[in-house]
């Protein structure tokens, strides 16, 4: 089991979603982060191509997750949940730091 850490910037995101979607998106970032965050699946998890890019996207109804995952730490890092509408640039994507192991 992958511990799954939300960053500050992902709940400011996730407070501004209805709760009806809120509470979708938590409950499948649960099932299927903390189980097998890195399993490529048809067309739920893909892995991110381009070096700006968190490196996953978990795909709930309209709303996509952006994570990172630390395989040694066993821990999932949640760092956008958007509208599919929005599309990932180097100018819509903050940096967020990783936390030093």
């Amino acid at each position: 089991m992958f511990r799954v850490v939300i960053h500050p910037e992902a709940v400011r995101e996730l407070n501004a979603i209805r709760v009806f979607h809120r509470r979708t998106i938590l409950s499948v970032v649960r099932k299927v982060l903390a189980v097998e965050p890195t399993l490529e699946r048809r067309s739920r998890v893909k892995r991110m191509r381009g070096e700006f890019y968190p490196p996953y996207r978990l795909r709930v109804g309209d709303f996509r997750v952006y994570y990172d995952v630390d395989e040694r730490r066993r821990e999932v890092l949640v760092l956008h949940v958007w509208d599919k509408g929005r599309r990932l640039t180097p100018h819509t994507v903050r940096p967020i730091r990783r936390r030093k192991p």
